[in-house]
């Protein structure tokens, strides 16, 4: 369009519902054709809007699935998530859950581990725009429950395989090491992974169905909420079929 063409620094933001369609893949290399100040050496236009909180900063450090698996697990170890495809999981799979605010992941576990939440650690999260950022823990935590880190490097030395750290900054001097981004923090950093336009096909783009459909209930912890319920409840569901 025209509004492309005069565009100094272009963007466009796509979600996770257009990239299931093979065919968006092949658009997207088409409009760099172009548009090619869309991805220049200095700027890149193109972004991703992931629905997994933690996505964005798993792919810095290389912590990838291959793809889907085809058949149900043996053993399945949810870190702090819920399995978003339950077929992946029958009841031969042994499950360790380690995480908070139990939802499907602890029902259906075989050990659990409680971890802190995020308001009872101190952690390094990447936002919506790629930037590291640092917390500190601002609450006690409850119960039986101990950092992430901590349960990690307790069942690294249960296995023999004891992991090097012994401190959350070790923890993180080590994330620096395998993405330097995390060594920015509270700076926007470029993605240090790439994907690939291999598998895109050319043709018309389907329609795409709705990724999110109830906003309310998105995670374990608004699934939790009195509030989100009553939201649910009483309010129009808002969903997109955008993301």
């Amino acid at each position: 369009s025209a509004i492309l063409k005069e565009s100094e620094s272009p963007l466009i933001i796509i979600g996770l519902g257009a990239l299931k369609d093979p065919a968006t893949f092949a658009a997207m290399e088409a409009l760099k054709v172009t548009y090619p100040q869309l991805c220049t050496g200095e700027w890149n236009g193109v972004s991703v809007l992931q629905t997994g909180a933690g996505r964005t900063a798993a792919l810095d450090i290389g912590f990838a699935s291959p793809g889907a698996a085809k058949t149900p697990a043996k053993f399945a170890y949810l870190l702090n998530a819920e399995p978003e495809n339950p077929s992946t999981i029958d009841s031969k799979t042994f499950v360790v859950y380690q995480g908070h605010h139990g939802d499907k992941g602890a029902m259906m576990a075989d050990v659990i581990l409680p971890g802190a939440a995020y308001t009872e650690k101190s952690a390094t999260y990447v936002n919506t725009e790629g930037r590291p950022q640092e917390t500190r823990a601002a609450t006690d935590m409850l119960m039986n429950a101990r950092d992430d880190w901590k349960i990690l490097r307790a069942l690294s030395e249960v296995l023999g395989v004891t992991l090097p750290v012994n401190s959350i900054s070790d923890v993180q001097s080590r994330l620096a090491e395998v993405s330097p981004s995390f060594a920015a923090v509270g700076e926007v950093v470029p993605a240090s992974f790439t994907t690939s336009a291999a598998e895109g096909k050319s043709g018309a783009i389907s329609k795409y169905a709705p990724v999110v459909e109830n906003f309310y209930l998105t995670n374990p912890i608004s699934r939790s909420s009195t509030i989100m319920a009553q939201c649910t409840r009483q309010l129009p569901k808002s969903s997109s079929s955008y993301l």
